[in-house]
């Protein structure tokens, strides 16, 4: 009986270990990929559901200072969006003394969070009296 070796047929162990360390890294991959485009979709729901109450604040801002720039702010303080709790922080600065003009800042970042997110809005009032 005569042998051939020449032609194989079937796969070695290593290029099956191979194969599966080639699939593994790419599942790895693709599964970090999902995660951070969960992630980021998270925060862009959080961002366009608190655009609203950032404008709204920033109005009320607005017209307490047209009214009494003077006025004593609650500076901090949380509000629920859509069963979902945030801590926000007003900040206003006197930018120029001559022509009033405030900067007005204000910061919210979600209570619970496995990330830090902080969504941040500035805008500027100039009031004068009349």
């Amino acid at each position: 009986m005569i042998l051939k070796t020449g032609n194989k047929l079937g796969f070695s162990l290593i290029e099956i270990l191979l194969a599966v360390v080639v699939l593994s890294l790419g599942i790895a991959f693709l599964y970090r990929a999902f995660f951070v485009c969960l992630d980021l979709f998270g925060y862009y729901s959080d961002y366009l559901n608190l655009g609203i109450f950032l404008e709204e604040k920033f109005w009320q801002i607005k017209e307490i200072f047209k009214n009494n720039p003077e006025a004593d702010l609650e500076k901090n303080g949380i509000f629920l969006v859509k069963d979902k709790e945030f801590y926000y922080h007003l900040n206003f600065d006197l930018i120029d003394r001559e022509d009033k003009l405030y900067q007005i800042s204000l910061e919210v970042s979600p209570k619970t969070s496995a990330r830090k997110k902080k969504f941040l809005r500035n805008c500027y009032i100039s009031y004068a009296k009349e």
